[in-house]
């Protein structure tokens, strides 16, 4: 069966339309991963030891990027300024007068419960 008086028009502006929204939608959800990383990094930066303060100093969150069909968000603590941050991150014997060992990775896994529902939230609430 052929088609007949379709408008092709309408067609090409909805996928237009569409092309935009999605656009809005991965660019509000780059920036709602990017805020919600910067808040458990701060929560991360509260509970590093201190000693001479560059390991707290050296917390850091990366632009999130898309990679593939992901937007991805990374962090981390060391690099030049403390590269010592891996040790000190790992080693659960030693007794620190301010913050623990684990900083990072006990911040993230105690923002991942209910993560979703606050990036779903918050994209929401951008875009209005």
């Amino acid at each position: 069966m052929a088609l007949t008086g379709f408008d092709f028009r309408v067609l090409r502006t909805y996928l237009a339309r569409a092309a935009i929204y999605t656009r809005e939608l991965e660019a509000a959800a780059a920036g709602e991963i990017q805020a919600e990383h910067e808040l458990i990094m701060t929560e991360a930066k509260l509970r590093t030891p201190v000693d001479t303060g560059a390991l707290r100093g050296s917390g850091h969150v990366q632009p999130t990027v898309r990679e593939g069909t992901a937007l991805v968000s990374r962090g981390g603590f060391g690099g030049p300024a403390a590269p010592y941050a891996v040790y000190v991150h790992e080693n659960l014997t030693a007794r620190h007068p301010v913050g623990r060992a684990k900083f990072y990775e006990s911040a993230l896994v105690e923002a991942a419960p209910g993560l979703p529902d606050r990036l779903a939230a918050r994209i929401r609430a951008r875009l209005g």
